[in-house]
């Protein structure tokens, strides 16, 4: 899954199945209902009552992480056809990173369903939290590649003082 290339350097993955269950759904087995037993404790999900997701996949994270959002123990992995345990929405360690394993409840009609409008607005607000952390120049270059070309544009003041603002960079 090439989302994992980025979502692996904050001990995050998501796997490439779907989720499904046949005991309790909303009108199809692939609709999973997210119960307030299933729900981390966090702002996120504080005071939701039930989720509703239509094409979720599960998710891991790694130590230090903490899973949101849960299946059920009828909620089934399509890659093991085993029930339980499985991840449908994550946060990295730091808290800074949000996973999930379903974007269709995002939009309209699914938005609409259960408390999803609640958790959806929940979500703008965390994206857009003042208490970001800010990135400097040296955090950007490797979220693309390892191996980054400075490049001057327009007129640059070629004098004797350029290179060390190059090197400084490079640094």
């Amino acid at each position: 899954i090439a989302l994992n290339s980025l979502a692996n350097e904050f001990d995050i993955v998501f796997t490439g199945d779907y989720l499904y269950n046949t005991v309790e759904n909303e009108g199809n087995f692939r609709n999973i209902l997210i119960n307030r037993s299933e729900m981390g404790e966090h702002d996120l999900t504080a005071e939701l009552e039930q989720l509703a997701f239509y094409g979720a996949h599960s998710l891991t994270v790694g130590n230090g992480g903490r899973v949101l959002l849960s299946g059920d123990d009828n909620t089934t992995s399509s890659s093991t056809d085993r029930p339980g345990g499985l991840a449908l929405a994550v946060m990295s360690q730091d808290e800074h990173v949000l996973a999930l394993g379903d974007v269709d409840f995002l939009s309209a009609p699914y938005s609409m369903s259960l408390d999803n409008s609640q958790f959806v607005a929940r979500i703008a607000d965390f994206l857009v939290a003042s208490e970001s952390r800010r990135f400097v120049i040296q955090d950007f270059p490797f979220f693309y590649q390892p191996n980054v070309e400075l490049v001057y544009v327009g007129s640059p003041d070629l004098g004797p003082d350029a290179f060390d603002e190059i090197i400084q960079l490079q640094d």
